[in-house]
This record gives structure tokens, C-alpha cells and sequence, in this order.
């Protein structure tokens, strides 16, 4: 069993990491429950328990990740009597835990919530460090969704990780995770050159031993929410260091956006930070060992399982890519980037908007796609 405490500013909150943990779960202690509506037996497991308690049902969809969804929860909780002093249990992915999150924010200027994350990528990354937030719909003469423009940070009470909910996953979901995890690993470098050797140990680890997988995933989820717990509490409110978690963000929410989310958030993020290596390669000249191995690493290992991904990545025309890639909540009146660093880790670094790094973009977005697309 893995133990964190993560300390924020509001209050602490804590972590649990153990296998069939959900199984012994008390929910009497909650006053209502909001759940994937496709976890069928953790739904009929929490009824099974507490069958008087109001339990919130709605598919994970990015178009369901909206004020129109928020709305209605918060409609169900009023129908439901639920008060001030209430505690809410969200048990899903990233898009119940950023939409649970922002009800919780907004009930009655308020009320506490936990999180049972049941996708690796919400439990190595979203469930800690209160970001909730929802997407808004640009329409315009292509329509442009605007990823968590309306959000707030808004933690937790408690995180409760059972990674047995990962044998449920496809293999796209579980790479999609690791991805992020890799993401972790990678911006760290600049503190600790270990984390990067124990994610690649672990990775090889349970590669090569599928008998292993959920104990070393479950030390991946470990390692992962560390790392994340340094970066969290030295910025809790997203000013400076936490921006660092962005790396591979502007460009795969964009590639997200170009697909309309035909690719899992965690793969999308995997182009979106080859992209980013690829642009400070060319644009800036960092390059060294550990980013070209990195990069090898989630073009090979990452990314190549997925043939199919090319289908979805050839549809992607640049004139979609670039709204989004433009309508990013990090850009100011300059591009933010999260780029890799030439002593380790990654860097904020900021650029004055140009034709020429709108060049620069669209080569390294074409060479990107076309190079997948082979795979």
C-alpha cells in the first residue's frame, strides 16, 4: 500500500494506493455519488452498500464535459435535498473527476468531494492537485472546442486508488497513462536524474513480466503522483513551476481538438510532447542524449502499438489544429511553451507570435504525422 499526504492551501488531503481497496470501501459516510455510467458493477456495488443514496449516472464524453453537464448535477443534488455540510464521492475518469470537481466548487459556494480515479490516466495525473474545469465550444467557420476554459482549483478531501480498476482498461487507455507518467518522469529530470531511471526500470519491468503489471502500474501511479506532489506544492495555483505539467499539452490539446478526441488524451499528449522536442530541436537547437532516448522511447514504445492512430492523425487538417493550438488558455499575448531543457527537464519559454514560428509549427506538425502515419 502507497500513502501520500498532499498539502494545499485550503486543507491536506490523502492518498491511498491499494489493490481491491474500492471492494472494502464505506460509502454510508457520502451524501450522493456521481459515476461513469459504464462502471456497471462498482455502481451496483456502491447501491449494494448504500442503496438509499442518490447515485448520478452520465457517459464520459468530452461534448458531456460542459456547463450544460454541470447544470444538471447540480439540479440533481438540489432535487435531492443535498446540503451545505454534504460530501460527495466521484468515481470515474479525468472527465467525471474535472466535471465532479467543478460541481462540488460551485454547490452552494462549495461542499466537499473525494475521488476514486478508475482510469490510469486519471490516477497517475487529475486526482491530485484540484484542477476542475469544463470545455466550451467555439463556433466559428470550423468549430474549435477550448479545452478546461472554465474551471477552478478545487482539491479533493481524499483520493482512494484501487489499480485493479486498470484490468478493465484497452491497451490504449493503459498507454495513454504510462504516457503521462513517462511526461512526469521527464520534466523531473531537472530535480532528481533517479525518477527518470526508476520510471524506465519500472516501464521494462512490467513489459517484460505481465505477471507484474499491476503491481509495477501500481508503483507507476506511485511515482507518477510524486512527482506531481513536489511540483503541486511548491505552486499549487498554476503560476510558474505546475506549468511545467503543460509539456506536450498546447500541442495535443490541439491535436485532440483537430481529431474531435478520436485519440486518447494521454496518447495525444504523447505527439503533443514529441512536437515539443522536435520544436526546440530546430527552433532553439536543444538536443542531448536523454531528450533523443526520451523521444525514442514514446515514439517506439508509446506510440507505436497504435497503428490505427494514423487514420485519425491524416484527418487532421492545419487550419482546425492551428485555431486550437491558437485558442490555448496558456498563450498570453505570447506563445507559452513547455520545452525541453538543455540541462534536464523542461522550460516555460515564451514566443512573440509570428509567421515564422507558425512555419516552424506546421513543418514540425506535418513531419510528426506523416512519420506515425508509417508506422
Amino acid at each position: 500500500m502507497h500513502t501520500l499526504t498532499i498539502k494545499a492551501l485550503s486543507h491536506n488531503y490523502s492518498v491511498e494506493i491499494e489493490q481491491t481497496l474500492f471492494d472494502n470501501m464505506d460509502f454510508t459516510p457520502f451524501s450522493a455519488i456521481i459515476i461513469d455510467q459504464y462502471l456497471t458493477k462498482a455502481r451496483q456495488k456502491i447501491a449494494e452498500k448504500a442503496p438509499t443514496l442518490p447515485i448520478f449516472t452520465y457517459e464520459a464524453t468530452e461534448s458531456n464535459k460542459s456547463l450544460a453537464m454541470v447544470e444538471r448535477i447540480l439540479l440533481f443534488l438540489n432535487n435531492h435535498h443535498i446540503t451545505k455540510s454534504a460530501h460527495i464521492l466521484i468515481v470515474g475518469g479525468g472527465i467525471l473527476h474535472d466535471t465532479g470537481g467543478l460541481v462540488a466548487s460551485l454547490y452552494m459556494r462549495g461542499i466537499k468531494w473525494s475521488f476514486v480515479p478508475t482510469t490510469l490516466l486519471s490516477m497517475v495525473d487529475a486526482c491530485i492537485g484540484g484542477k476542475c474545469a469544463v470545455n466550451i465550444e467555439k463556433r466559428t467557420q470550423s468549430s474549435v472546442t477550448i479545452k478546461n476554459l472554465i474551471g477552478a482549483i478545487y482539491p479533493p478531501y481524499h483520493v482512494f486508488i484501487d489499480p485493479n480498476f486498470t484490468t478493465t482498461l484497452s491497451s490504449a487507455q493503459i498507454y495513454s497513462g504510462l504516457a503521462e507518467v513517462a511526461k512526469s518522469a521527464f520534466l523531473m529530470h531537472r530535480y532528481d536524474g533517479m525518477i527518470l531511471n526508476n520510471y524506465v526500470h519500472l516501464y521494462n519491468r512490467m513489459t517484460s513480466n505481465p505477471s507484474q503489471q499491476n503491481e509495477c502500474l501500481a508503483d507507476l501511479i506511485a511515482l507518477s503522483l510524486e512527482v506531481k506532489k513536489f511540483i503541486i506544492e511548491r505552486d499549487e495555483f498554476d503560476t510558474n513551476e505546475r506549468r511545467y505539467l503543460n509539456f506536450g499539452h498546447t500541442f495535443g490539446h490541439a491535436i485532440e481538438s483537430a481529431t474531435h478526441y478520436r485519440i486518447e488524451h494521454g496518447l495525444a499528449i504523447a505527439i503533443g510532447m514529441v512536437c515539443a522536442i522536435d520544436f526546440a530541436a530546430t527552433h532553439m537547437g536543444i538536443q542531448n542524449n536523454t531528450i533523443t532516448t526520451f523521444k525514442q522511447h514514446i515514439k517506439n514504445d508509446i506510440l507505436a502499438p497504435f497503428p490505427k492512430l494514423s487514420n485519425y492523425l491524416k484527418a487532421i487538417t492545419w487550419e482546425t489544429f492551428w485555431n486550437a493550438f491558437n485558442d490555448d488558455k496558456k498563450h498570453d499575448t505570447q506563445f507559452e511553451l513547455i520545452l525541453p531543457a538543455e540541462t534536464g527537464g523542461v522550460d516555460r519559454i515564451h514566443f512573440t507570435k509570428s509567421n515564422e514560428i507558425e512555419n516552424n509549427i506546421k513543418d514540425i506538425l506535418n513531419d510528426i504525422l506523416n512519420s506515425l502515419g508509417s508506422h
